[in-house]
């Protein structure tokens, strides 16, 4: 659970890392 914790809490770092919208980064981390 903790990586849902970590899409919900920084969303615009894994956006800025992943260079990809939150959405994408939650079905694929999901």
């Amino acid at each position: 659970m903790k990586k849902e914790a970590v899409m919900i809490d920084a969303p615009k770092e894994i956006e800025e890392k992943e260079g990809l919208p939150p959405i994408m980064v939650l079905k694929g981390e999901v």
